[in-house]
């Protein structure tokens, strides 16, 4: 059985890099494309962000299925709680904050609320602590 400080701390590992990687990219650089019809660094990790905090978000306010037509807007929701990061150390920072309080927040919560099972945005049905941790395996 996966525990649940295990993936937190695993999460947050990956989070940090994450924070650390838009840190050490050259100044000026966040908008950087390798192609053309691909997202900058820095919308990338604007998009981790997002994604992390909407996601545990909507895990923490007890949505069950996270496959609706709504799922974006849903996700934009709880990113609007979240600071404008025009450059790499406001950018840097908004992972870390974001990171420290959800971590906090899903610690917080008891055993079953990670074995209750939800619909992924793709239709699958997994617990709580499976979308977490994927959402760790997908950074």
């Amino acid at each position: 059985m996966v525990r649940l400080e295990t993936v937190l701390d695993s999460w947050k590992t990956v989070r940090q890099d994450t924070a650390q990687a838009v840190e050490d990219f050259p100044a000026g650089e966040l908008n950087f494309k390798p192609m053309a019809d691909v997202m900058s660094f820095g919308e990338i990790a604007r998009h981790i962000l997002v994604a992390g905090y909407g996601i545990t978000g909507m895990l923490l306010d007890g949505v069950e299925n996270l496959a609706t037509p709504q799922f974006r807007e849903n996700m934009l929701t709880k990113a609007a709680e979240l600071p404008e990061t025009p450059d790499a150390a406001s950018l840097a920072a908004a992972l870390r904050d974001s990171l420290d309080r959800r971590t906090a927040q899903l610690a917080a919560q008891p055993a079953e609320f990670f074995e209750h099972m939800i619909t992924r945005f793709d239709g699958m049905r997994v617990t709580r602590l499976e979308t977490v941790q994927r959402q760790r395996s997908t950074s």
